[in-house]
């Protein structure tokens, strides 16, 4: 798409005052719920007053005035097709409308849907159900008095929005428990493997214990039949030494005994002779 060009013969000073009661008329069509004749003034002042126009530019402007947003004035007006077709704008335009974005006396979109009362179809109802979350902005969003549209849409007699609002808190609720929950399972599934894992390493551990307990006392019974070994040899070889040295001590003494007797009579034959 061919981006629109400024004409030559609009000065700056044309556009500005272009631009300025283009966006009062913008905003008298929305509020009166003129979604047709809206549409024709925002696609002059984004073709015309171009590039000084964009519509973020004109959304602004449009709050300048009171602080009556686009989005405010739509819901006000009670039009469902002008409300269609502000937030098409934002859509179309990729500008993001605020529900909770506080007007006039801290007043939102929100609390404006919920002052309009009862409808053949509310408002509230309908940006309820195209926008689940703001479910959470309806109970808590507080306006400078302090109420909330939830309070406002009580004292209209609206509690079918209320109860639709809980009713969608309570959807909310349950989706986020069960996407927890197979996070929940995976962290229970690893903490049993882990426990598992711990109970195999134990148990490797206690039969390992086991298989060498048996070769340890057998290890120690030889030991011990060896100490038992050892203190009776080193007895008996105490004992069994002086029955060696017996015999011996005996061929001694016969030996120096016949030495003895030799020498002795050999001494006697020579002093006979």
């Amino acid at each position: 798409m061919r981006a629109p060009t400024q004409h030559p013969l609009l000065g700056p000073e044309y556009i500005g005052c272009m631009m300025d009661v283009g966006v009062r008329l913008l905003c008298f069509f929305v509020d009166h719920g003129l979604p047709a004749a809206a549409q024709m003034v925002l696609d002059t002042l984004l073709t015309a007053a171009a590039p000084a126009a964009s519509f973020p530019t004109l959304a602004r402007a449009a709050a300048g005035s009171d602080g009556l947003g686009l989005l405010h004035r739509a819901v006000r007006s009670g039009s469902t097709p002008m409300l269609l077709a502000v937030m098409g704008w934002g859509v179309r335009h990729r500008h993001c409308f605020a529900w909770d974005a506080p007007g006039p006396m801290g007043l939102t979109p929100l609390h404006l849907a919920a002052l309009l009362g009862k409808q053949k179809r509310p408002v509230a109802a309908m940006v309820l159900q195209s926008n689940p979350g703001l479910a959470v902005a309806w109970f808590s969003t507080k306006a400078d008095n302090g109420a909330t549209p939830a309070m406002f849409a009580t004292t209209m007699g609206l509690t079918s929005i209320n109860q639709l609002a809980h009713g969608l808190l309570q959807q909310r609720a349950g989706a986020r428990a069960r996407a927890q929950q197979p996070r929940q399972q995976q962290q229970q599934q690893q903490r049993l493997d882990t426990q598992l894992l711990r109970d195999q390493q134990q148990a490797a551990a206690q039969l390992h214990l086991a298989q060498q307990q048996p070769q340890q006392q057998q290890r120690e019974a030889a030991a011990s039949k060896a100490g038992l070994w050892q203190v009776p040899l080193v007895g008996w070889a105490q004992m069994l030494l002086p029955l060696a040295v017996l015999p011996l001590l005996y061929v001694c003494e016969h030996v120096d005994r016949n030495l003895f007797l030799l020498s002795y009579r050999k001494t006697k034959h020579s002093k006979l002779a």
